[in-house]
This record gives structure tokens, sequence and C-alpha cells, in this order.
């Protein structure tokens, strides 16, 4: 952005010069000024009919305004109005491949009967998201990745015909060494083990041809959306999600991913405080599917994959059948080539149809008015709405954001807690003892509207006594801000975080 300033400011000064040096070109300043006048004001109107969020329009009019040569360039480039090739075939695949799991009219009935509110949620997802409702679904959280780890490690070594694994950083250390030792005994004994990683998100963490290391050994793995160093909307569109799925009745997803922080063995930014849910059972499918759908696609084969054989039904009889209906769960993706925020969409309706309280944990506050006035308004009516953060951040200059726009949120009466002992990574909602969320989706532009992400939406299910005893037991290991302190903390920073915050969709 730095760089963008400094062109513009010297085309601008030749460009000043040039018409300074002659004649001619004096006589063709004023023609030229309103030329580029024109294209602003054609640009600008594209721009807020576009159908992005509101502040996102409002960093790209602003940009476009104060850069007028090289603003229109950036846009082009960077502003993801149009998904990419690849993406629109991942959706189109997506979409088909979810035809094969359609929610039985029964489920949805009985999901009707146990909780009205949160039936709607639930058709929205299956319609947006063209994810199945499940019932027959144990559900295991994790209040930190420490716990998690030794259960994944226990669960692949289980593996006896096939392992998925989509995440977004693998990273050399403990956790990863651990599950390849895994994988490379699994591919010996027969096991299908595949893997997908973002390229961007691993571009620091692991080395060139890792993939093609891995392949050599056995492991189908391949990296998503390659990275190129080249100016291309592509890199907006990183694969954020978390998946694990083995023998298509067991599966893992969540916040953490496979590095050493995310179990707490390497020290980064304090205590990490990340999150896991582990489903056993139907509600599987759906996270196979959705790795099934952006294998194919990235591998570049159109062979005909058999949906069923991947089904929970296919090899439940090795974990002892089907668990009782205690819940639904409905594992949902979210796209940025569909066009619908299915994340933010899904938060904000389970704010609008909370009843008492609403819980939510994220390591980023950077958040359009449609949300931002959710929270607000239910703690308007009264309810009990809690926002935790981390205490310590692994980005400054987000986190000043995050801080900036806690103002509005706390004047609401929204209550807000920074994590003292460290970093929150987790991305949680939690609503009424009854509705709650776990997944990949931060609260942040990245997250809500360009990364490609996944969650899980649970109702009824007694995972989520442990997730709000989690809540609470973090809420009091950290520190409450009040709106006073805001206000000292944030007296004379003001206008320089509000004109800096006109770039939070960039961030």
């Amino acid at each position: 952005m730095g760089l963008i300033f400094l062109l513009e400011f010297i085309l601008l000064v030749f460009v000043i010069w040039l018409f300074a040096s002659s004649a001619l070109a004096s006589a063709l300043a004023l023609p030229f000024l309103l030329l580029v006048f024109v294209y602003d004001l054609v640009l600008m109107a594209y721009i807020v009919n576009t159908k992005v969020p509101d502040a996102y329009k409002i960093s790209w009019l602003f940009i476009v305004g104060a850069l007028p040569f090289f603003g229109s360039v950036f846009y082009f480039v960077f502003a993801n109005k149009k998904p990419t090739r690849k993406s629109q075939k991942l959706l189109k695949k997506f979409t088909e491949v979810f035809h094969n799991d359609l929610s039985l009219p029964e489920t949805e009935n009985r999901l009707a009967a146990y909780h009205p509110e949160a039936i709607g949620i639930a058709r929205y997802l299956q319609n947006s998201s063209h994810s199945g409702i499940y019932e027959n679904t144990d559900v295991t959280y994790f209040p930190l990745g420490d716990s998690a780890y030794p259960v994944i490690l226990s669960e692949l070594k289980k593996a006896k015909h096939y392992i998925f694994m989509q995440y977004f950083i693998l990273a050399p250390g403990v956790f990863l060494d651990s599950v390849l030792n895994i994988l490379y005994q699994k591919v010996k004994e027969g096991v299908d083990v595949r893997i997908l990683y973002d390229d961007f998100g691993c571009f620091s963490t692991l080395p060139v041809g890792f993939d093609e290391e891995l392949r050599k050994k056995g492991i189908k793995c391949y990296a998503f959306n390659k990275f190129h160093p080249t100016l291309n909307v592509r890199m907006n569109n990183r694969d954020h999600r978390k998946i694990l799925v083995i023998d298509g009745h067991t599966s893992f997803t969540g916040g953490i991913n496979v590095a050493d922080e995310y179990i707490n063995r390497k020290k980064r930014f304090g205590h990490w405080k990340d999150n896991c849910v582990m489903l056993k059972g139907q509600g599987t499918y759906g996270l196979t599917l959705m790795f099934l759908a952006a294998y194919q696609v990235v591998i570049g084969r159109d062979k005909k994959i058999d949906f069923d054989y991947y089904r929970p039904v296919t090899f439940i009889d090795e974990i002892g059948g089907f668990p009782p209906t205690r819940g639904f769960v409905a594992p949902y993706a979210d796209y940025p080539s569909s066009g619908e925020p299915v994340g933010e969409r899904l938060y904000v309706s389970l704010c609008q149809k909370s009843r008492s309280y609403v819980y939510c944990a994220t390591p980023y506050l950077l958040i359009d008015s449609e949300l931002r006035n959710a929270l607000c308004q239910a703690a308007d009516e009264g309810k009990d709405v809690r926002i935790l953060l981390p205490g310590i951040p692994d980005k400054k200059l987000v986190y000043q954001l995050t801080l900036y726009n806690c103002g509005p949120l706390l004047e609401h009466g929204v209550r807000i807690y920074t994590y003292t002992h460290g970093f929150v990574h987790e991305k949680t909602f939690l609503v009424d003892d009854k509705m709650g969320s776990v997944g990949t989706i931060n609260l942040d532009y990245r997250s809500l509207y360009l990364h490609f992400e996944n969650g899980v939406y649970m109702v009824g299910c007694p995972a989520l006594s442990s997730i709000k005893r989690d809540f609470l037991d973090t809420f009091a290991l950290s520190h409450e801000m009040s709106l006073e302190e805001w206000k000292k903390e944030h007296r004379g920073k003001k206008i320089a975080l509000g004109l800096l915050s006109l770039f939070s969709p960039f961030l």
C-alpha cells in the first residue's frame, strides 16, 4: 500500500511537470483532468453497485478517490469482484457433490419440534452451503489443542481404510512429525491417505516440494491454490479450512492447525487458547464431502467418485454402530465464489434468535455494520452478550483495530474480555445452551468474505454444555474491559485508528 501511494505521488508530480513544460500539454491539462474525474466517477458507481459489504465498498471508494491512477489498478487486481475459474469450478463441484446428501424430512421435522428457531438456521445452511442436517452423531468438544492432540493421534492409528486431511497450516514439529509417522505406517498398511494444504498458509513453514516428497512416500498430497509471486486476486482466496476425516465415521474440525503452537509445544504469544470438535457418526459425511469436492478440483481429474462408499454407514460397524440421537449437527462450508457470506449470516442469525445470552470467541474483531448491529441489538434487548478476545496479539496492527472496534459494542452493553494468559485463536459462538458453532471463521473480512472456510452448527448436543463451561472458565481467567478503560486507552487515537479502519478489509 505504501508503495502505491509513493508511485501515485511520483506520477502526479510527473503529470504536473509535463503540463507545465509546454503549451500543448497545458492545453490538454483540463481535458485530461476531466477524463480522470469521469473515469473515477464511473468506477465508483460500479463499486457502489457491487454485491460486497458496505465497509468493503467504502474502503475501495476511498482508495480509488485518493489514488485515481493506481487506485483503479489496485482495485481490479485485488478487489476480488469475480471468482476465479478454479473457485467457480470448486463451487460447482461442491454443489453437485452435496446433492448426494439432502437432509431427511423426518430429521428436519424433529429439529423443528425440538427448537423452532434452529430449523430456520439449519435450512439456511442447507440452501446456501448445501449442507445436510444430521442426527446420530456424537460430538466431543476439546477446549484446547493440547487435549485434542492425543485423541487425534489415537484415532489416526485406528484408521483402516482412508484418512483425509485439509489444513491451512502444516508446520514441522512434534505435532506434524507425529502425524506423518502414523500416516507413513498407514500407507504401508494399504490405507488411502490424502492431504490438502494451503500453499500460501504454508509458504513460510513447509519446504519447497513438500507435497512431491509426500507423494513419493505414497501419500496423495497436494497444495491448494499454488502460490505465484504475481499480482493475483487468487491469493486472497485462501483455504482456511481445518478438516480431518477417518474412515468416514470419525472427523475433527475447529481452530487448530497442525503446528506446535496449537498444542502449546511451542510458545508464541503466551498460552495458545484454541479448540476442536470430534464428530462420530452421520455428521462426518458433511466434512467428508467438503474434502472430496476440493480434492477432486485440485487434482484436476473428472473421474467419478463413488460417494456412497464414503458414507459413514460403510464402516460404522467398526466402531460399534451409530451413536444414539443426541442433538443435531450441520457441517457447513463458506465459499468466496458463492457470493453468500454464510459464516456472517449464521452469526447474525444466532444473535437475532438468542433469548438469554450470546457468547463469542474470536482472535480478531474486524466486522461490518450488519454483524456489529446484531451484537449491539442483542445487548440492547437485555441479553448477556460476551466476546472473548486475545490478551496477547499475534498481529499488533490488527489487534489495535480489534480493540478500537470494541468501543461501539461496549457502549451498547456488550461485555468484552481479553484472555490474560495469551492468544485466543478459537472461533466459537454459543447461544442459550441450545445452539452453537465451532469452526474456522474469524470475525474479520478475510474469513467472512474471502477465504474458503468451514464449521459445524450444533443444536441440542450435550457438547454444548462443555463449550459453555469452557467459556465461563476462560472468562474467569480474562480481564473484562470497561467503557471507561476503553475511552482512556483510545484518547487521542480515534482519528488515526478511524482512518486506519478504512483498510480493515485488506488486513
